[in-house]
Parts: C-alpha cells; structure tokens; sequence
C-alpha cells in the first residue's frame, strides 16, 4: 500500500462549507434509560455475534456476561476465577490463550455491582471488557490481595508486549481503597500494543497505571487517591489527554527511554489535565511551548471529542444490522452483504437509528455508503472485508467503505470496527472519507482499525510467500481523506483532521502523506517500516507501484536506496504533530515471505 493516510486538501473548520446534506434527521431522541442498551441487544440468538473462524464452532461465545460464569456482583468472595473464566473460555471445552488476536473475539460484559478479587486478573488480546455505563461496575482488591497488581493487560501467553494487540477495557472502576495505604500495588498495568483502548476511572493505589510499552495515548482518565497516577517504565511517546487527577500524588512518573538510556529522550505532551492540589503534574521535566492554530481549538484548547456510548438513547433506537426484515445480512465470512447493508445503513440514517453490527465478517463485493447521518458501533471490532473484481483495478481504485459523498455535511459517527480486504486486491481503496461536519467532531472514527493481512477473513498472508512483490499489491489505499472531508480521528492503527494516536506499520511507499492539506493535529503518530525494504531489499520504493501524482505520491528519486519515509508533507499549512515514533529499521532481508501489511500503498 501506498500508506495509512493521506490527507488531500484537508482543511479542519469550526464550520463545513455548505454542500449537499444529508437526511432532514437530526439524531436519535434522547431519554434518560434505567438501562444500557447494549445489554438488552439479542446476544444468543440468529443475531448474535458470529465467528466464522474460531475453530468451526457455530456456537462459539462472542458475547460473555460474567455472571453466567458464576461470577458474582455483591462484593463477596473472590471473583477472580469465574471473571478469569469469562475471558478465557473458547466454547468447546478450552481456552483462548495463545489463539491469535482475531479468530477468537469476545466481549465481556460486566454488569453494574462490585466483583471482589483476592488475585490478579489477566486479560488477553482480542478482548473488549465492557461495563455497564449507566452503573459502571467496579472491580475492586480485597483486603489481604495476593499480588502487586489488580488488573494485567498484557496478554504474556501472546508474546512479548510489542504483540500484545486489540485489548480494550472501558466502564469500569479499579478500585484498591481497601488495602493499606502503604500497600504496593498497581491498579492496572496497560503492557498492550496497536489497537487496544482504556476508558477507565482508578481509584487508589500506589500506582494507578503502570505502562511498559513505547508509544502510549490516554485520554479521560480519572485518577482518585493515587500515590503516582501514571507511572512509565522506559518510556518513548506519551500523549495524556482530558483527563483528572483527584486527591493523587505526582501525575506522571517516568525514566528514561529503553532505546536510549540517560539522554531524557522521552517524549511526553499533558493536554487539558485537571490536577486538585499543589503536587508536581510532571517530575524531573523541560518544557516546551508551542503556538495553536484557532481553527484546531476550542475554548483556548485542542479539540477532542469523547467516544460515542448512546446511553442516553432507549434500546429502540438501535437496530443489529442482522434482524432487520426482508434484508439478509450474514456477517459469515462468504456471502457477499453489501447490498443489504447498503439499504440497511441508508434507512437507519433517514430515521434516526443507530446500527449495532455484531461481531461477524461481512463481506462486501461493491462499495459499502456510509450516509450522512450515520451512528454505526461494533462489536469486538466487527469486520467489514472487501472482496471480488471491483476492487482488482489499480488503475481505477475503488472504495471497499465511503463515507459520504463529496461535498456532504452532516454526523457520521462509527466506532469499534475493522476495516480490511479479504485478499490481494490492487484496487482496494479500504476507506474513502468524503464527508465534513457542521461542528468539529461531527465526522468521527474512535477504536476503528484498518488491517491488510494476518487476520484471520484474509487469504494474503498464504498468498504472498516470496519477495516478489509485484505479485502482491494488496491494496490500493487504506484511508484516504479526499478534499471535501473534515475528520476526527481516535485510536485507529493504520489515519484525519484531527488524530488522537494513530498506528501505521509497514506501507511502501509511505504511512502517513498530508498533501496539500490544511489546519491537521496528530496527536500521537507511530510508524514502522515495511520488513522488505532496507539495505538488503529486493526493491525500492515507488516499486511495484507506479507513484500517482494525483494523491500526492512521491516518486523517491532524490533519495538514496536505503531511505525510508515514514511521513511526508507537501503543499500543507498549519501541520501539528505533537509526539510521534517513527521507526525504520529493517534490512530487507530479515524476512524472507511478506505477510502482505509489506505490500501495500495507502495515500
């Protein structure tokens, strides 16, 4: 692929330009519901989430609530087992350790009460812990806890930490007000990697996060009675965004950078952080100022806007893309769903419905038109997968998703997905955002990945098995921000207007291109090279592809073989990127079979 993103004449307003609109609806009707939508969804029968690929289990569990694993929610015992249990269990008598990141999904409810653990709980990748959000439920240490630490989010049976992808806790409270102040323990520690999320309140603690990993964005976070709030073992980047520190210690706490020890090169940008008392935010700090473009502000601060939950919407409003009448959806990996989908999304935009896709891989063989209007959440990152001949043309690509038409204005709001293609396709375009909003965040994509190969719904990785890599152009583009679009960005590992931590790893002939692009914040922006390139290379970029100027492709030839970019600029105005990791480092030869990520160009 060319890249992750490319943003082309991209401008981030307070207001669109007026063009065409979408449906005269103005969202859901809000109430106050006594309970979570999510709960009331049907979790067990045909609409259920599906996993085509978890060992041919038709009856395999996407959907865990706790308490049918005899968990209990009354502050007794130890429930440390039966949560444990929840997140394991692969349906037929196993466990889902070291099963991969996507064959097995699941999504484990937790709802409203206290759930008392007298041991530490360890999550595992490809897991989404949710609690209740009208009752957030709290996960709480017993008096006399064995263990230093409450929750563990590094998923040890995956690999080292650097693999530990796609885990994600939200509406939840960790709590260890029940042990001694002088007691050492850590309420979380968050060792993940690409595509994994926290939107959690700590409470007590010595520690309250305990982070071990290179590149880490938090945002709304709320830290109460915490010796140290955040505590950064060999720290790279570190975006803290919209978040309170409450009757704590230090906020932040870190050394030096594992890849360089002693030259304080660790990065760290404090971004709308409300502290209550007099104690330091940051120790052992240099600080820097930098200037802000208004059109990227609010209020005197960088725009951010919080995850979707629609809590305040009735279950009524929610439609599971998979019992809608007279249109069939599958989400099985093989049937072909765009056009039902298509149909579906458009009447959920025109009436003011929001659409659930359980967990499944839905195939599409033409474009999926996300309208104007739309509020789309998955589950456990719902897979949209494009797939056939429409795709196949490089010299004509095609959206696998759009969203909007050029010059529409109105709400798109989509979150917990995955966006991919289900085999080598040269003219996959895998997401095109077209649309701008009538207020900042209007347009937004939170939790949402882009993958290309090394997934479970795709055949690339058993197709491309040699360095010839004309032989596997995957992809055309993974996102592509046209010149109508206007885009809030949150957590996605392969993209907008504005980005809050942004994942690209081994596109060819870029990761990240802003082309003639304007008033664009990039919180947090990592990069790997692709594995083939390098000293040892069998090509240099732009082969295979032929660069386009059209998308603002750069041809490389004022560059030496062994250069790699990771981001690049052109015609642009107004580009800020706090904190970024980018990293080069293959030799081309370290990896003798691409994986097909390696092949593919996204602008």
């Amino acid at each position: 692929m060319r890249g992750l993103l490319s943003l082309t004449t991209l401008a981030m307003a307070s207001s669109a330009a007026v063009g065409a609109r979408g449906p005269s609806c103005t969202g859901p009707v809000k109430s106050s519901p006594n309970t979570y939508w999510l709960a009331e969804q049907d979790h067990t029968g045909n609409p259920r989430g599906y996993a085509p690929h978890a060992g041919g289990n038709y009856n395999y569990p996407v959907w865990r609530n706790v308490l049918d694993y005899s968990a209990k929610n009354d502050g007794s015992g130890d429930q440390t087992a039966s949560l444990q249990k929840a997140i394991n269990v692969n349906g037929s008598g196993g466990s889902r350790e070291s099963s991969g990141v996507t064959r097995y999904p699941a999504q484990v409810y937790l709802p409203s009460g206290t759930y008392q653990l007298r041991s530490t709980l360890n999550l595992r990748v490809g897991t989404f812990i949710v609690g209740d959000l009208i009752n957030p439920p709290v996960i709480k240490a017993a008096a006399g806890f064995n263990g230093d630490t409450l929750v563990y989010g590094y998923d040890s049976k995956n690999g080292v930490p650097e693999t530990s992808f796609m885990t994600l806790m939200k509406n939840v409270v960790l709590d260890t007000t029940a042990l001694r102040p002088d007691t050492k323990i850590t309420a979380l520690q968050w060792g993940v990697a690409q595509g994994s999320g926290l939107t959690n309140e700590i409470n007590g603690g010595v520690v309250g996060i305990d982070n071990s990993h290179q590149q880490v964005n938090f945002k709304n976070i709320h830290f109460n009675g915490c010796t140290t709030a955040f505590k950064a073992n060999g720290l790279g980047s570190l975006v803290l965004l919209d978040s309170t520190s409450v009757d704590s210690g230090p906020t932040i706490k870190f050394r030096d950078s594992s890849n360089d020890g002693g030259n304080r090169n660790s990065q760290i940008l404090i971004e709308n952080l409300s502290h209550d008392n007099g104690n330091a935010i940051a120790e052992q700090r240099t600080s820097f100022s930098t200037s802000r473009p208004d059109m990227l502000l609010s209020e005197g601060k960088f725009f951010t806007k919080a995850q979707p939950t629609y809590a305040e919407y009735a279950s009524d409003h929610i439609v599971n893309v998979k019992a809608v009448a007279g249109h069939d959806v599958k989400g099985d990996g093989y049937t072909d769903d765009s056009g039902s989908l298509n149909a579906i999304l458009a009447d959920n935009a025109a009436n003011c419905k929001i659409s659930y896709f359980p967990y499944g891989m839905y195939i599409v063989k033409d474009t999926l038109v996300i309208p104007p209007g739309s509020r789309i959440v998955g589950e456990a990152w719902s897979v949209i997968s494009g797939a056939g001949d429409a795709f196949k043309d490089a010299s004509n690509p095609k959206a696998v998703v759009q969203i909007g038409s050029p010059g529409d204005v109105g709400v798109t709001e989509i979150q917990d997905m995955r966006f991919s293609v289900s085999k080598v396709l040269p003219g996959a375009k895998i997401v095109e955002v077209n649309m701008a909003g009538s207020a900042p965040g209007d347009v937004g994509l939170w939790n949402t990945v882009v993958t290309v190969g090394g997934t479970a719904e795709t055949s690339i990785s058993t197709t491309c098995t040699s360095q010839d890599t004309s032989q596997c152009i995957a992809a055309y583009m993974v996102m592509h921000l046209t010149e109508s679009s206007s885009a809030y960005i949150e957590k996605p590992r392969s993209a907008g207007r504005v980005d809050q931590g942004y994942m690209a790893d081994g596109h060819w002939l870029y990761n990240y291109n802003f082309h003639n692009a304007q008033n664009v914040y990039a919180g947090l922006l990592q990069s790997e090279s692709p594995y083939m390139q390098g000293s040892g290379a069998t090509q240099t970029a732009p082969a295979p592809w032929t660069a386009d100027s059209a998308v603002g492709d750069p041809d490389f030839s004022w560059c030496d073989g062994g250069d790699q970019k990771g981001r690049t600029a052109a015609r642009t105005c107004c580009c800020i990127i706090p904190r970024g990791g980018p990293f080069s480092t293959a030799s081309g030869t370290e990896i003798t079979a691409l994986s097909a990520v390696e092949a593919v160009r996204a602008t």
